[in-house]
């Protein structure tokens, strides 16, 4: 399908008689120049509907990684309609996050009861995401982030540490059908084989059978294969991420430290052509960003920079994080001259964000890179996502509170709000009244899957509050029970909008994991309610007679606020 046919199929107005394949995105009269095919249908779509021309963003890559490996796989008819709006933004690559979420014949628990893809569903994927000039790149893992699959009995023998692989003649077997998989399913030359965060490599199973060996010796031979096996296959561009190389040198296994240097000797032991990932989608500083790129480019390879819109340990998407962040990976990258960057969205803990949020961050990355002429009405005028209300969604995780920590808090245990405000129930009186000021201003703009999530929230401040003040003031709990009720009522709400989002949007494998966590609160606020109903002046009540210090940071995980003891 030529590009003029696919505009007519998008219903995208132009005038143009000519199209060019050019180096930028651009228009002369009536004959457009254009880089790939998702920066033209940005481009007149834009053009079309605002009547102004679009800056050209310098890159000849501007995409996406979505996570489909903690938790949430993707239908395979939702996942159409996310590849073509991305397009519709102008994304032209997407890296599809799979740990073990593909169909390995020979490996029957690799994604066992994981919503792992088929070979023909990610084949139907990628011959769809080409219709509309999207590339769709494997994203795989080839030693680390593999504890799904090495959590099973039968998967010992693949085993260093829980999350690692262990270098062996088998592992290099199942890296194999990993590479070969690839190769018949996807289109594109380019894969992505990981090899971050390969916490503890080679000092368990490989320790036992071997003794100490350098870490960093064996991690370099390792990608030394891995570049080989997926040159022998044929991939042209092999990528992976950055962090060891940095950790393995810092004096505080520290990614970000720039402070340390990259030998001659070392360099030569990397592949030659091999893309080196820089993520970094935490650091505020431009300094940072800047300095990174900069050491990066001395070991002489292709650098790729990966930030990320943040919808991962949130609700929602979260604005005020993502260009807090982006804005300054963006300009270190323009200013480095590197002209491929990838927006992650990580799904960690569970995925418990709704996806769609996330396109209010890639029309924000938009805005950064055309100089504010991108106009943010663009979202709503293709029906991709409604604006006014997802801007006022993303304020949610800056009321004072974490929201994510509040809905897995116990109402008992009190984790987190322990560590937020102690026991005094004033200060929870301030976020309550903080909160319900949030809640009405954005009330008209939101669905009822969100306003059922707002009272959850509201009500397990207010159940707190009340629980608080009647132990160490009032000595009585009347009242306690109803707004009890009412918190089981709106949980009650909100799981079930959860579950139809996500029947909606996953497979159906992972929706245990929510309804797990959320399902069990009822029971335990039926729990609270037999205690404040059995409270008598004088009694104690164990959970709230602990002494009580900060910690300098509480982990978001739920298994980490939810529980007395670590399951």
């Amino acid at each position: 399908m030529s590009l003029n046919q696919l505009l007519s199929e998008l219903n995208i107005k132009h005038n143009m008689t000519a199209f060019v394949l050019s180096e930028r995105t651009y228009h002369d009269q009536t004959t457009l120049y254009y880089k790939n095919i998702p920066s033209a249908l940005l481009y007149l779509n834009h053009l079309s509907m605002f009547q102004t021309p679009l800056q050209d963003d310098k890159l000849k890559v501007k995409g996406t990684m979505i996570d489909l490996s903690r938790n949430a796989v993707f239908r395979v008819d939702y996942f159409k309609a996310v590849i073509k709006k991305q397009a519709l933004l102008g994304y032209n690559e997407i890296w599809l996050y799979l740990e073990d979420i593909y169909e390995l014949k020979n490996y029957p628990k690799f994604g066992y009861l994981r919503g792992k893809y088929s070979k023909e569903e990610l084949i139907e994927l990628v011959t769809y995401a080409a219709h509309f000039g999207v590339r769709l790149v494997p994203c795989i893992q080839t030693l680390g982030h593999m504890s799904q699959f090495l959590r099973w009995p039968s998967s010992e023998a693949y085993k260093d540490q829980r999350d690692v692989l262990l270098i062996s003649d088998q592992t290099y077997q199942l890296i194999d059908e990993m590479l070969l998989f690839c190769k018949e399913v996807f289109q594109t030359n380019k894969i992505h084989v990981g090899l971050d965060e390969t916490f503890g490599f080679s000092f368990g199973t490989h320790y036992k059978l071997h003794g100490y060996q350098s870490p960093e010796s064996l991690f370099l031979n390792h990608v030394s294969v891995v570049y080989e096996k997926a040159k022998a296959v044929g991939f042209d561009e092999i990528c992976m991420w950055s962090d060891m190389f940095f950790r393995h040198r810092s004096k505080t296994n520290y990614y970000y430290d720039y402070s340390i240097s990259f030998e001659e000797d070392f360099i030569n032991q990397l592949p030659k052509e091999m893309t080196l990932v820089y993520w970094d989608y935490y650091n505020k500083n431009y300094e940072v960003y800047d300095q990174m790129i900069k050491k990066h480019k001395e070991m002489n390879r292709k650098v790729i920079m990966a930030s990320g819109t943040w919808i991962w340990t949130r609700l929602t998407y979260d604005q005020k994080k993502t260009l807090e962040t982006a804005s300054h990976a963006i300009r270190a990258c323009i200013n480095n001259q590197l002209d491929e960057i990838i927006l992650t969205q990580w799904n960690d803990d569970g995925a418990y964000a709704v996806y769609d949020s996330s396109f209010l961050g890639l029309s924000d990355i938009n805005k950064l890179l055309s100089n504010s002429k991108f106009n943010e009405t663009y979202l709503d005028k293709n029906h991709i996502l409604n604006t006014k209300a997802q801007t006022m969604l993303s304020l949610v995780s800056h009321q004072g509170f974490d929201p994510v920590m509040l809905l897995w808090d116990d109402v008992l245990l009190g984790i987190y709000l322990n560590d937020l405000v102690g026991y005094d129930f004033n200060k929870i009186q301030s976020l309550i009244s903080t909160f319900r000021a949030y809640q009405l201003k954005a009330s008209s703009d939101i669905n009822s899957y969100y306003q059922s999530l707002f009272l959850v929230l509201l009500k397990k401040l207010e159940l707190r509050e009340a629980l608080l003040r009647g132990y160490f003031k009032d000595h009585h709990f009347f009242g306690i029970e109803t707004i009890a009720t009412d918190l089981k009522r709106q949980l009650m709400a909100f799981l079930e909008g959860f579950e139809r989002m996500w029947k909606q949007t996953y497979k159906v494998f992972g929706l245990e994991v929510i309804q797990s966590r959320l399902y069990s609160q009822l029971r335990r606020v039926d729990e609270l309610i037999t205690v404040t109903t059995q409270f008598k002046k004088g009694d104690s009540i164990p959970y709230l007679d602990e002494n009580l210090s900060k910690e300098p940071y509480l982990s978001v995980k739920y298994a980490d606020i939810a529980f007395s003891s670590k399951p």
